[in-house]
């Protein structure tokens, strides 16, 4: 194997500026006398650079507590209009004239950079149509950036990057899907890839590819070739991408041919299932090796960290599930209401391990719940699938709402009461 360790280490080491922009309406762009005005109000102290120093109509450096960013006016939004989730986002985007764009390094705790950042950003446009993430390639509606620099609680890591998935459309279900993340770079994390999975089965196979790079967000990569565990009996390895080509059917999407750009050709490591060969050498088997694993449901790796993050965000916005059950619980069938509570496992008289379970929601009174368990417990032989019964929602871990507009969690719970809000 080639030598990875200087992209590596400089990766780790030193990682890229994150870069955020706000998607504005308007003839041209604001003159920065009232952007000033609204960062000094947030209590940013704020420098103007010299314009003989960059290219941009103007550029400030905004210098808050937790460090500093550099915002300027840019260009047409029209590049990221694809990047938009909805049709009327994308509308709201096309229609945009310029954009305000704000960077800085995440620095060593990179969701709360990622919230810093978007928070000033947020401070110096509140008005804006949408705010793209150009790094993961993604453009983010209003109401959610509204909830994630007004929320006390972190957002969640699959907010720093975007699995995208390659594959031909006039192929069948078993056609071969490349995917791909974009924004672990900022992370000081590789970014990932998986290649020759059949298209039909690539939800699971997003799941291991998503694991794996919150893991990396958190703790940093693994040296290349060293197995970690994603889910409960599944373990992985990344290879450098130009060394796992020895061992990626030819015909796969994401070979060189594919990569015609430094997106897709900077540190990056694609994932396999390790295994040994015939002589006691490392063998490397695609993901689909995994298949009857993934498919039987394991319980996929989350850190304590993100467990908290999670418990603490569903429980400060639980009252807004509560609304929208009252609203729509018992109205249609098209609405479906779910919640996550995390019970002991047995054995453990500290009750320190918790396993945590998924429940239908049928009634929402006071502090509980009344739910039916969704999945057969691992660890737990008091409870089975299929049990109705009451429940303490300080046991809450997380929870996802089921509607006509998509599912939404306590992340994006505000994207779908702005549609409905727009649709009353």
């Amino acid at each position: 194997m080639r030598d990875e360790a200087n992209p590596y280490i400089e990766l780790v080491n030193d990682p890229p500026a994150a870069m955020l922009a706000a998607i504005l309406e308007g003839e041209e762009p604001e003159s920065y006398d009232a952007i000033v005005d609204r960062l000094e109000e947030t209590g940013c102290e704020v420098v103007e650079i010299a314009s003989s120093e960059h290219a941009f109509p103007w550029m400030l450096e905004a210098k808050h507590p937790d460090g500093s960013a550099l915002l300027a006016p840019g260009g047409s939004p029209e590049p990221l209009v694809s990047h938009a989730s909805s049709p009327e986002l994308r509308a709201a985007v096309e229609a945009a004239t310029w954009t305000l764009t704000a960077s800085a390094p995440l620095g060593e705790e990179p969701l709360d950079g990622y919230q810093s950042l978007m928070r000033l950003l947020y401070a110096a446009a509140p008005d804006a149509v949408g705010y793209a993430d150009t790094d993961s390639l993604t453009v983010h509606p209003y109401e959610r950036i509204a909830d994630l620099a007004s929320s006390t609680v972190p957002p969640s890591p699959k907010i720093l990057f975007q699995v995208h998935a390659v594959f031909d459309d006039e192929g069948d279900d078993d056609t071969p899907v490349w995917m791909h993340t974009h924004g672990l770079h900022r992370c000081g994390s590789i970014e990932l890839d998986v290649v020759g999975v059949p298209r039909c089965d690539a939800e699971l196979y997003y799941q291991v590819i998503n694991t794996a790079a919150t893991m990396m967000i958190e703790y940093g990569p693994p040296p290349p070739d060293d197995p970690f565990t994603v889910a409960r009996g599944l373990d992985v390895v990344w290879l450098p991408w130009e060394d796992s080509m020895a061992h990626v059917d030819d015909r796969a999407l994401g070979g060189p041919d594919d990569r015609d750009d430094e997106d897709h050709t900077t540190v990056r490591g694609v994932l396999f299932v390790p295994g040994r060969g015939m002589l006691g050498g490392r063998k490397y088997k695609s993901l689909t090796a995994a298949r009857s694993t993934l498919a039987d449901n394991p319980v996929f790796w989350v850190s304590g960290l993100e467990t908290d993050r999670m418990s603490a965000l569903a429980k400060v916005r639980f009252d807004r599930l509560r609304a929208l059950f009252d609203r729509y619980g018992a109205e249609t069938e098209e609405w479906h209401f779910v919640v996550k509570l995390g019970y002991e496992v047995d054995g453990d008289e500290e009750e320190v391990g918790r396993e945590h379970l998924w429940f239908e929601v049928h009634g929402v009174d006071g502090d509980e719940v009344d739910g039916t368990l969704l999945n057969q417990p691992h660890n737990i032989a008091r409870m089975s699938e299929g049990q109705r019964a009451r429940h303490d929602i300080a046991r809450l871990s997380d929870w996802t709402v089921y509607s006509p507009h998509g599912a939404f969690t306590a992340d994006t719970i505000g994207t779908l009461e702005a549609i409905l809000e727009e649709t009353a």
